[in-house]
């Protein structure tokens, strides 16, 4: 097969990979979403009943954090054409917070209360 054929082959399995992970992506951030502001409850218990949300899904704050979602991976892919200039700079930011933040946060992690203790003493 020609390089056209193969590069069109590679692609189309790109996409099709992408079409069924960005679903779980949004589901993982949905729920980060929820754990964060509204402490892990994705329903709004003073708009809606409870128990009715539960059996049919209507579920008005999971909806909104959704569409937000949805809207907020959607709309950069569609101003930007090209997102070679966006890649480096979000690949820099997060190898920043990796070796100098994380290490850090590693050592409070693991050695927070006697660090505390010392910090006081002084």
């Amino acid at each position: 097969m020609p390089v056209n054929t193969w590069t069109n082959t590679a692609r189309g399995v790109l996409t099709l990979t992408m079409f069924f992970t960005y679903p779980m992506e949004c589901h993982v951030v949905r729920h980060v979403i929820c754990s964060l502001w509204y402490g892990g409850e994705s329903y709004d218990p003073i708009e809606e009943n409870v128990q009715v949300c539960e059996t049919q899904l209507c579920l008005k704050r999971r909806h909104v954090i959704t569409i937000a979602v949805y809207l907020s991976t959607l709309v950069p892919a569609l101003i930007w054409n090209n997102l070679g200039s966006i890649l480096p700079f979000t690949g820099t930011i997060g190898a920043s917070c990796i070796c100098y933040i994380a290490p850090g946060l590693i050592y409070l992690g693991v050695y927070g209360e006697s660090f505390v203790a010392r910090c006081h003493s002084f």
